[in-house]
């Protein structure tokens, strides 16, 4: 736990070189600085983290976006509901 933080979202994001790198956003909270919150974030992450378990980008945002799927990321516009296919036709070669 870090003081300052309102809110997190950490995800995996695509990296052409390494495969994945470890990502997140943070919404500070309201009686902190952003910046600090930040910083403190990434101190603490280097105190009790391996190299490969830290974040390798840190976003400071006003807040972590949800959609309806209660997801968020790229999976995010995948419907609730979910899509029933009644007729598909396929051409021959």
């Amino acid at each position: 736990h870090v003081p300052g933080v309102a809110d997190v979202r950490v995800y995996a994001k695509s990296s052409s070189i390494a495969g994945q790198l470890v990502a997140c956003e943070l919404v500070p909270s309201t009686e902190h600085a952003p910046q600090e919150v930040r910083q403190a974030v990434l101190a603490a992450c280097q105190e009790q983290m391996t190299s490969f378990q830290r974040p390798r980008f840190v976003e400071v945002v006003d807040e972590i976006r949800f959609v309806q799927t209660a997801r968020v990321g790229p999976y995010s516009d995948v419907p609730v509901d979910p899509v029933i296919i009644e007729h598909v036709t396929v051409s021959g070669d």
